[in-house]
């Protein structure tokens, strides 16, 4: 079986914030939606993403070609980050932790699952936000 390659699972060394405005990484999916349906599951990730308490906590997100980037700071591509990569033929997500291992943290999520999951990485795997569930009041 010949070992899969991807581009863009390596860490950056190129300075410079790379982050996008959500308003803009929303556009962009919605215009990929408007002209193929095909798109229509990445732009209801980003429409999700844009309106939730993780941007609101500083989420920062980029794109590179179709892939959806999501880091906790500017520099997205410099340090870890998970890359969304919608998968066309199969019509599910694959979320991708880029910390720069050899053999990176990878899932596979349908579209009716892709929030919840990068809801569950960002809160437990790299707890870069914290888990709302588990916040006391008190």
């Amino acid at each position: 079986m010949k070992p899969r390659f991807r581009i863009g699972l390596a860490l950056s060394n190129h300075e410079g914030e790379n982050a996008r405005s959500w308003s803009d990484i929303e556009n962009f999916y919605a215009g990929l939606a408007a002209a193929n349906d095909s798109f229509k599951p990445l732009a209801d990730l980003a429409q999700a993403l844009a309106s939730s308490d993780f941007t609101k906590a500083g989420l920062c997100g980029a794109t590179s070609m179709h892939d959806l980037c999501l880091g906790p700071g500017k520099m997205v591509f410099q340090n870890p980050h998970l890359r969304i990569v919608y998968e066309f033929d199969l019509g599910t997500f694959t979320l991708i932790h880029v910390d720069g291992s050899a053999k990176p943290w990878e899932r596979q999520a349908s579209p009716e699952h892709v929030f919840a999951m990068v809801s569950r990485f960002l809160t437990k795997r790299a707890r870069w936000y914290e888990d709302r569930e588990r916040r006391s009041d008190g």
